[in-house]
Parts: structure tokens; sequence; C-alpha cells
């Protein structure tokens, strides 16, 4: 079956792929970007904490070895004896240990400072700040502070940020801490050590980001090239699929013309047919009836006739009434073949004229209620109109014997439907379409060849109505 190609002027939207990925890549850019920017700073503070931590529980260790054991007498005593503070003293002589330990200071648990390289602190009472108050809980702390110290290649300036570290001191062979010692650590190399921490933690950050847009991005780019090879495929069939619908409307029109064609065709048959009968065997017998009615009178004579005379008289009129009734059929088949002059004719007139032949031939009457009807249909239409109806009044006759004949149109969605009723006995359509007359076959193929509907709708009992359904296309011609 052809399909229909009415729909071929839609155009499908380009869809622009390149935009897409482009737009995607820059998202994808954008939000690795802000999330490297915000991971890379999250791991840059954790590394710092950690290297901060590390180098405070390494002075912790150092404090613990070498400090904790000069001050055991603060356990039982309220401060430092003389020798103790010499033999801190002497410990931080070592110029290693005093570069590592600058500023160390010892505070007892009230926060009285027990020990400091200015004597003039020791005995003094300081604040208690959040580092010293969790160092007293036996918790490592480290501040960052600004203090003064010898200027270095890294850092020029004498006023630089250090750290300052807190470190419980416990009683020996338990975990009571007897005082706390804080010092300085000196920024030089925890402020290179964290530099390298953070410089790291970046680079490892970045690479990590660029390998993960590198793989987005190749992923993407090869989902857009399967995408473009994937639309590029489909335009080649869209291409196509308009080509097969051009073609497709055109063997359509074709076959339109065609069938119209042949329906001009058929009734010039059928009008040929028709001249023939009524110029050939129609005026053949009716002159066969006329010698008939000649021989009629002679063979009866005068007087009484023969018994062999009566036999060739019942023969005679029985060939007689033979020859009429063969004459008056070829005359109704003659008369139903030819098709009137419906050129520039209206549907009503299509109409008018099936009704008006089929009431003078078999003096019945038809009800018409007509309605909607055009002003003008295309040939082929008023033709199959006339058909319709005059096939249709045919089969009143026949089959529900001219009993509420009625012909009637309407307009329903834009269609033009005309039908055929009668009060017949009906029939199931179920059953009855299995031998429909070829009338009705042949009226049925025309219809639907033209693109319109035949229905024939029946119940026993209930009459029977024939429906033609003319397309909104047809009418608009």
């Amino acid at each position: 079956m052809l399909r229909d190609a009415s729909r071929t002027d839609i155009q499908p939207k380009p869809f622009e792929f390149g935009n897409v990925v482009t737009s995607f890549v820059v998202s994808a850019a954008l939000v690795l970007l802000i999330g490297m920017a915000l991971f890379g700073t999250w791991v840059t503070q954790r590394s710092t904490d950690a290297i901060l931590q590390h180098s405070a529980h390494s002075a912790a260790m150092f404090m613990d070895s070498a400090i904790e054991p000069l001050v055991q007498e603060l356990a039982t005593e309220p401060q430092l004896s003389p020798k103790s503070v010499e033999a801190i003293d002497s410990l931080l002589t070592h110029k290693a240990i005093s570069k590592k330990l600058s500023g160390i200071v010892i505070w007892r648990r009230d926060g009285v400072v027990a020990y400091a390289r200015n004597r003039d602190q020791i005995g003094t009472a300081q604040p208690v700040t959040r580092e010293l108050e969790s160092a007293l809980d036996g918790k490592v702390e480290i501040e960052q502070i600004r203090t003064s110290f010898p200027p270095s290649d890294s850092h020029p300036s004498n006023a630089q940020g250090a750290y300052k570290i807190y470190s419980p001191m416990h009683q020996l062979g338990t975990n009571d801490v007897i005082a706390v010692a804080g010092y300085v650590e000196p920024p030089h190399e925890l402020d290179n050590l964290l530099s390298k921490g953070r410089r790291d933690t970046w680079v490892v950050v970045v690479i990590f980001t660029l390998l993960i847009f590198s793989l987005t991005f190749n992923l993407i780019h090869h989902a857009s090239e399967m995408i473009k090879e994937q639309n590029r495929n489909l335009r080649d069939r869209y291409d196509a699929q308009v080509g097969l619908n051009a073609q497709n409307t055109l063997l359509q029109n074709q076959l339109q013309d065609a069938h119209q064609k042949g329906i001009e065709i058929n009734e010039d048959f059928l009008r040929r047919i028709s001249a023939d009968l009524h110029d050939g065997p129609a005026q053949f017998l009716a002159l066969a009836l006329l010698r008939v009615d000649d021989i009629a009178p002679a063979t009866a004579g005068s007087g009484s006739p023969s018994p062999g005379t009566m036999r060739s008289l019942k023969a005679l009129e029985t060939v007689r009434s033979a020859t009429a009734s063969a004459l008056q059929e070829i005359r109704s088949i003659s008369t139903g073949l030819a098709l009137p002059e419906l050129q520039d004719h209206a549907p009503a007139d299509a109409i008018g004229a099936a009704v008006n032949s089929f009431v003078a031939a078999t003096q019945t009457d038809v009800v018409c209620n007509l309605a909607g009807l055009p002003d003008t249909l295309p040939m082929p239409w008023t033709v199959c109109l006339f058909r319709f109806v005059q096939e249709g009044l045919s089969n009143g006759l026949r089959h529900a014997n001219g009993l509420g004949l009625e012909v009637r149109s309407s307009r329903c969605d834009g269609q033009l439907v005309v039908e055929i009723c009668d009060r017949g006995p009906g029939f199931d359509p179920r059953e009855g379409c299995s031998k429909a007359r070829l009338g009705l076959v042949g009226l049925r193929h025309r219809i639907e060849v033209l693109g319109g509907q035949f229905e024939i709708i029946s119940k026993p009992g209930e009459g029977t109505t024939i429906r033609l359904v003319i397309p909104a296309k047809a009418l608009h011609l």
C-alpha cells in the first residue's frame, strides 16, 4: 500500500552538536576548576595541619627525652632547684638545641613560669591561653605567632611568622602532667617544609584535575563524534525518506489518474454496450415481435381452428411473450448502463438524475433529504455519486420491494455523507457481505479507489442503509 506523503514538507530542526559539546566542555572545565580550587584548598589545609602536627609531636618527643627528666621535682616542689635550672641552661648551650628550643619557657600547672632564659620571668604568672590549657590536659598544641628572628636567605626581615609549641611534661612513669614546656619553632625550616608541602599538594591536585579533564574531554569528544556520525546517518536517511515520499506522492497521483482514467474508460465502455444492445439485439427482437404479430392473424384464419392450429397459436404466443420480455429486459439493461450527461452538473443534479430515472422506470416513491452538498465535485466523484444512488435504489427495490426508500446527504467533520435507506427485512452484514452482489462489490471498489469510504449498515428486521463518505479534500478541489 502506498503511504501518505503529505507531511514531507516538515523539515527537522538541525541539532548543533558543536555548540552543545563546547558548552559541555566549558561547563565541565568550570566545574573542575571550582572543584580543584575547593579540593586543593582543603587538601592543602589538611596537609599544613598534618605537617604542623608532625613537627609539634617531633618536638614534643625531643622535649620528653631531653627536658622532661630535668623538671621532675615540679611534681613535689613549687619551683625548680638551682641545680635543675643550671642543668637546663647547660643543655641549651649546645648550638643545635639552642637553635631548636629558642625562647623556651616552662610553666607550672597554675600558669606560673618555672623556667625561662630571661630570669625576670621566673615566678611570674601569665594568662592561661587555650593552647596552654589544652597542653595542661596532656595534648600537644601549636600556635602561630609573630616574633623576631635573625634574618635569613628565605626570610630577610626579622619580623616573621613563627610557631609556638606547647608540650606537656609528665611525671615519670605516669600520665600526670606536672608542667608545660613552650618554645618558639624557628620559621625557616618549618616554612620551607610547609611551602614545599603546599606546592606538592597543588601540583598533585592540578595534575589530577588535568587528568580528569582530559579523560572527560576525550569521552565527550568521542561521544560527540559518534552523535555527529549518527546525525549524518539520520540526515541521509531523512533525505532518502523525503525522496521516497516524493516518489510515493508521484506514484500515488499517477495511480489516482489511472483509476480516474479507468473509470472514464469503463463508463465509455458501458455506454457503448448500451448503444450496441439498443441498436443490435433490441432492434432484432423488436422486428421479430412485429413478425410474430403479423403471423398470428394469418395462422388463426376464419372458422374454428383445428387442434394443430391451436397448438401452433399457443407456441406462437409463448414465443411472442418471451420475445417481448427479452426486449423489455434488454431495453432496461441498456437504460441502466447508459450514463446521462453529467459534465458541469452539480452533485444535486447527479442525484436527481439517478432518482428520476429510477422513479420513471419503477414507479416507486423515493424521499430525498439533501443537505450539505457542494456546488461542484470532480467528475469521477460525480459519476461515482450517480452510480451509488442508482445501485442503492436498485438494491432497495430488489431486496426491500421499494419500501421506505430515502436518499439523504449531510456534512460530518468536513466530509460529505450520502446514504440510501430502506425499510426492508434487513440482514446481518457479516453474513450478507460475503454474498454481496456484483454491483455492490464494484461500487465499493469504485469508492475506495477514489479515496472514499463505503459501508453497509443493517440489522434483521430494521432495514438497510448503504453509506458513501466523500473525504474533505475531494470537496475542495
